[in-house]
């Protein structure tokens, strides 16, 4: 097994927080005492996948953990490693949105008992090994949530099973270990690839809408300095008739938390915060909604015809269908292959190229019509995330400015099958510090 890289792994922009995030430094997990001993047949690769029908996730629920500890798989156990199952990803999904992983994860961890600690463990291995023989990081991911959670609760659990977890727990570590091991090395082996491919600049010369102008409408996160941006660039008089600050009470991650944020390479302190401050527009109708019933009433109000988000939560599908020509969103993500959370992150994490979508806005989420894209280089990685935030705000603006000459979107592009991806474990975002030619990274 490969020593664990304690030093390319100590903290910085992520301190390890073990209560509020369930996070954990290789080093401590170095340390777990166990009795020598053949490894738990739990942790045997070959075990049985179905426990996603035994929903492992739901802490409330009793574990039938028999058929999945004492099952001893065919005779040749490495068969069973390549592409993960449908019940592998099934269970992953289910893993990544039952709520466990909202700081403080400790808090939603009372309900964990011995026996599911293991089958979280045995899970957690054929997820690590999963990884690297099919390239799918959010397994290894996931097995990073899961190893946090079980690390939580075993430093502070007592009796009840907990002590003899210390053989399993310490064989996971190892795994861990030597996933990391590898995947830092092919980081700072791999120089980051450029993306060159866009869509046709057709916002360059739109024809001039004769008639009456559609009725445009920004919905965005109350004290947005992307809105704020956004609004500032517009140009006079305004093709936008108002705004909407959607400022409702929120389950929000505490900002101390390492999942607060998506992971961008660190910038220089003194770069201050990206973009320039907005001003406040005074030729156009402020509005604050608390509730998505003020929002749906705002719209209406102004017979809305698009709807251009920007620093928004998930918005609801009846908020969706008030605008005619529809809803547009930017996502810092390649479209369908980067769906969902740190899209910049795992693109790193993958070597692939970091692309912005603008899309239409559709009930399942990242999923609506493309309707424009822009690649963004690496390179310098202390600018990237100033850099990704002003194409995307610019991808918004041009064709915010299209809709308002033409009376139309440009024609979208259904997406095809695509992938999810959930919030990067903090053990995940100190690994991509360590890339070289971050500011935090190696040298």
């Amino acid at each position: 097994m490969t020593a664990f890289p304690a030093a390319a792994m100590r903290p910085h922009r992520f301190p390890v927080q073990q209560d509020l995030d369930a996070d954990f430094t290789l080093a401590d997990l170095a340390r777990i005492r166990a009795d020598p001993g053949p490894i738990p047949r739990s942790q045997h690769r070959g075990f049985d996948v179905a426990a996603y029908e035994q929903q492992v996730w739901q802490l409330d629920r009793p574990i039938d953990d028999g058929r999945l500890l004492d099952w001893e798989g065919p005779a040749s156990t490495t068969a069973t490693i390549g592409e993960p199952s449908a019940s592998d990803l099934a269970l992953l999904h289910a893993f990544e949105v039952c709520g466990l992983w909202h700081p403080p994860v400790a808090h939603n961890l009372d309900g964990l008992s011995a026996p599911r600690a293991c089958v979280w463990l045995a899970v957690a291995d054929r997820w690590i090994l999963l990884s690297h023989t099919s390239a799918d990081l959010r397994l290894l991911n996931a097995a990073c949530k899961l190893i946090g959670a079980v690390w939580t609760r075993w430093h502070t659990a007592a009796g009840d099973g907990w002590p003899s977890l210390a053989r399993s727990l310490a064989h996971t570590a190892r795994l861990l270990s030597d996933a990391t091991h590898h995947l830092t090395g092919r980081l700072n082996h791999h120089p980051p690839p450029t993306a060159t491919a866009t869509t046709a600049p057709f916002w360059q010369t739109p024809p001039t809408l004769p008639g009456e102008a559609p009725s445009i409408v920004v919905l965005a996160g109350a004290g947005s300095a992307g809105a704020q941006q956004f609004l500032s660039d517009l140009p006079h008089p305004s093709p936008v008739d108002a705004v909407c600050w959607y400022d409702a009470p929120s389950n929000a991650i505490p900002a101390s938390s390492a999942y607060a944020s998506a992971w961008y390479p660190p910038e220089p302190a003194a770069s201050g915060p990206p973009g320039r401050p907005g001003v406040r527009r005074s030729d156009l109708r402020h509005h604050t909604a608390r509730t998505w019933d003020d929002v749906t009433g705002i719209i209406r109000s102004h017979r809305t015809d698009l709807l251009v988000l920007i620093g928004m939560p998930i918005v609801p599908t009846p908020v969706l269908r008030q605008a005619r020509l529809g809803v547009i969103n930017a996502h810092n993500g390649a479209l369908p292959q980067y769906r969902g959370m740190d899209a910049v992150g795992w693109a790193v994490l993958n070597n692939d190229p970091i692309i912005c979508t603008l899309h239409l806005a559709a009930p399942a989420v990242d999923q609506g019509d493309i309707l424009a894209t822009a690649p963004v280089p690496y390179e310098p990685p202390a600018s990237l995330r100033r850099r990704v935030k002003a194409t995307q705000l610019d991808l918004l603006l041009a064709v915010t400015l299209h809709a308002a000459a033409t009376g139309r979107l440009p024609e979208g592009s259904p997406q095809g099958p695509g992938r999810q991806y959930y919030r990067l474990h903090p053990h995940l975002k100190r690994v991509l510090d360590t890339r070289k030619g971050n500011p935090a990274g190696r040298k």
